[in-house]
């Protein structure tokens, strides 16, 4: 299963990402396990600028923004 980490402290930005990666995933039908980290320490060692971002592996997929469904939506198609 591939994992993907949503990044944030748990503010408003973080969670519309969260709800919206969710709508993301139903949609494609892929098999995506989501780990929500809040841990500032983890946060921090994935190197960001700024949260919610959206972590596959080590390659960060999104960081600073709200992606709405239909962006994730094609991020998640291309991995």
């Amino acid at each position: 299963m591939k994992a993907l980490k949503l990044l944030g402290v748990g503010s408003i930005k973080d969670n519309e990402l969260h709800k919206n990666l969710l709508l993301a995933l139903v949609s494609i039908k892929k098999d995506f396990k989501v780990k929500v980290v809040r841990n500032i320490n983890e946060i921090v060692n994935h190197n960001i600028r700024s949260t919610p971002a959206l972590i596959f592996g080590n390659q960060i997929l999104t960081q600073g923004k709200i992606c709405t469904s239909e962006e994730l939506i094609e991020l998640l198609n291309k991995i």
